[in-house]
């Protein structure tokens, strides 16, 4: 049975979710959390929300991935707790 990659879907993210995957981590810089929020929520590409909030794309980039690794465990978590 193959492992299906469930990933944030960029603009399909609801904020509320966004808000509580992000108060799980240490990213507090308030211009890198409104390029995650441009990403995922609203759907710019990585690219526009780091122009448009200053983030460097490398930065971006990194939390982006840090983020789809933490829903990742938190899905797997779900499970005890239903």
């Amino acid at each position: 049975m193959a492992v299906v990659k469930r990933e944030l879907v960029p603009g399909q993210v609801d904020p509320e979710h966004l808000r509580r995957l992000i108060g799980l981590t240490r990213i507090t810089a308030e211009s890198v959390i409104s390029a995650l929020y441009g990403h995922f929520v609203e759907g710019k590409k990585q690219t526009v929300a780091c122009a448009e909030f200053g983030v460097s794309d490398t930065t971006l980039s990194r939390k982006v991935s840090d983020l789809n690794k933490l829903s990742r465990e938190v899905r797997e978590l779900a499970v005890f707790y239903r």
